[in-house]
């Protein structure tokens, strides 16, 4: 399998503009769950091997794993899904795709 390949299928503007269109901001009552359980899903429909964390009431870690084929070099991504409160910002959920941008 080649990743490249596999990386080609994803339409990353799409899945962005979904994940931009889930508040996840500072002060927010369960400010994670749905950006995690949306990540979460992500994972499952795609097949990958996944687990969803309650560390702290409504703030989750999704820790997901797709193993290797041999002994070759490993990879560690690590994100995180809180954000800065929108603040005074016009329409921050929108997550439109507009002109190669997502605003």
């Amino acid at each position: 399998m080649s990743y490249l390949a596999e990386l080609e299928k994803i339409d990353i503007g799409n899945l962005t503009s979904k994940m931009i269109q889930i508040p996840s901001y500072s002060f927010l009552k369960n400010q994670e769950m749905k950006i995690s359980g949306f990540i979460y899903e992500y994972f499952i429909e795609e097949g990958i091997e996944c687990n969803l964390y309650e560390i702290e009431q409504g703030r989750y870690n999704v820790l997901a794993k797709i193993p290797g084929k041999g002994c070759g070099k490993s990879l560690m991504l690590v994100g995180h899904t809180d954000t800065v409160p929108p603040y005074d910002m016009n329409s921050p959920f929108e997550g439109t795709i507009r002109e190669g941008n997502i605003y």
